[in-house]
């Protein structure tokens, strides 16, 4: 069976068949982490909001992509190995050499990197969620004094819900079974249309269960039984009743068995042949041979034989 002999809804089990294991795959592996990406506190988030500073000692130009994503195992403080979420989001710095043009570093924010020193500006933050700790932060950074942070600038954040069991089977299976399942038979039957393929087999066309026998399924003896009628019935007893009575009566020449042994056995009669000595043809019979003579008219086309009499 090839390629082409598949039918859609075999692509349709095959998507969501793949879409599923895509999504186990994507769950167990975790959120891809970009390359240069480092771990930071809330106050590092805050400063880079407020004061438009970070660690680097350059000035932040703008912090972008604010996305939230759902707890998984990671380092933590004070333990090996934790479960908690984080938020994960983009840094514009400035350069030294030409302020105008920026570099992005990508940075990971843990509330349980906060520093009990210096305390947040959303107030109380021990127990909240990264989620809830942003939220409580934004509608702070809207309420705050111009006059005293002008350098202040709100943001705007997302979950990342397709990392969640719940966003990514449906999402992934959804998506297996509209592009194996519904786009890639149309490419399929294009390409084999196009003569990139064999195209279907011939057991397809020499299929002999869509010629099926107008008997509606009957057997042999069903039909037979059919094709018989009742007067043929009593024609067959009446000649069955006949045969009965003339093997009683002697007409057709039965033997019995004792009959037979007493019997003896015909002679066959033989016909003795005799024959004389050789005789000769008669004289009578054979007649003399005639010459004949054939000549020609001035109006024959062809010799004809000349009855008149013979020239000397």
């Amino acid at each position: 069976m090839g390629i082409e002999d598949f039918k859609r809804w075999h692509w349709c089990v095959i998507g969501v068949f793949v879409g599923a294991m895509a999504a186990t795959i994507s769950l167990y592996s975790g959120p891809t982490e970009r390359v240069g990406t480092d771990s930071v506190g809330p106050q590092v988030l805050e400063e880079q909001l407020l004061q438009r500073k970070d660690p680097s000692r350059r000035m932040v130009a703008d912090v972008r992509n604010v996305r939230v994503h759902p707890a998984s195992e990671m380092p933590l403080p004070g333990t090996a190995q934790g479960e908690t979420d984080y938020a994960t989001y983009d840094v514009l710095l400035r350069r030294h050499d030409d302020p105008v043009k920026c570099d992005i570093a990508h940075r990971r924010m843990i509330l349980q990197l906060h520093n009990p020193k210096q305390p947040s500006i959303a107030g109380n933050i021990d127990g909240l969620t990264a989620r809830q700790y942003l939220q409580k932060l934004r509608d702070k950074l809207a309420t705050l004094d111009k006059a005293k942070f002008p350098l202040a600038s709100t943001f705007s954040y997302k979950f990342s819900w397709i990392e969640t069991p719940r966003g990514a089977y449906p999402v992934y299976t959804l998506g297996g079974f509209v592009l194996i399942g519904l786009i890639w038979p149309s490419v399929v039957g294009f390409l084999i249309s196009a003569g990139y393929g064999r195209g279907k087999s011939s057991d397809d066309e020499f299929d002999l269960s869509k010629y099926r026998s107008s008997s509606s399924g009957k057997t042999a003896a069903e039909r037979n039984r059919a094709a018989v009628t009742d007067a043929d019935l009593d024609q067959l007893a009446k000649l069955e009743a006949e045969l009965e009575a003339k093997l009683k009566s002697g007409e057709v020449g039965a033997v019995t068995a004792g009959d037979a042994k007493t019997a003896a056995p015909a002679k066959p009669t033989v016909r003795v042949l005799s024959a004389g000595p050789l005789e000769g043809p008669k004289e009578a019979a054979i007649k003399p041979h005639e010459v004949k003579g054939f000549g020609a008219d001035q109006g024959d086309y062809y010799p004809t034989e000349v009855h008149g009499k013979k020239k000397s």
